[in-house]
Parts: structure tokens; C-alpha cells; sequence
């Protein structure tokens, strides 16, 4: 189940500007960790590994593709938790 919100993050990235400004206002990953709870959004590195694999999959464009690089980028932004 937390596969479906890491692909989630990805949605909310992608369509909400406001969710997109407050995940790159963070200053560290328990900060993106505690926004994310916020909007009840909670998965492991390893299943946004795999939503972040499996959006590039769907890509069809490299457009689109650079956008989920941007997305993964952001999230590996900060490695500690």
C-alpha cells in the first residue's frame, strides 16, 4: 500500500504547486518526512525506488522523463532520515 503513496508524491509533485514549494523549502529529509505525514503520505526509499522506476517506464517523452530525474533528485536530495 505505501507503493500507491510513494506514486502519490510523485502526483502531488507534479500537479500542486504549493506541495511542490513546501517539499523544496525543506531543509532536511524529517522535514520532507514530516510534510509528507502531513498530507498522510508515508513509504520507504525502496518503494519510491520503484515509483520512481516505474514512472521513467511510462515515459514517453524525455520531457517527462527529466521531470520524474527532477522528482527522484529532490527526494534524494537529503540521505539521512
Amino acid at each position: 500500500m505505501a507503493l500507491s503513496n510513494a506514486f502519490a508524491f510523485i502526483k502531488y509533485i507534479q500537479s500542486s504547486n504549493d506541495f511542490r514549494k513546501s517539499c523544496y523549502s525543506c531543509k532536511s529529509k524529517t522535514d520532507l518526512i514530516t510534510i509528507l505525514a502531513c498530507y498522510g503520505i508515508a513509504f520507504t526509499d525502496e518503494e519510491f525506488r520503484e515509483a520512481i522506476s516505474a514512472s521513467l517506464f511510462k515515459c514517453q517523452t524525455e520531457n517527462e522523463a527529466l521531470e520524474i530525474k527532477q522528482i527522484e533528485w529532490l527526494y534524494n536530495l537529503y540521505p539521512e532520515k
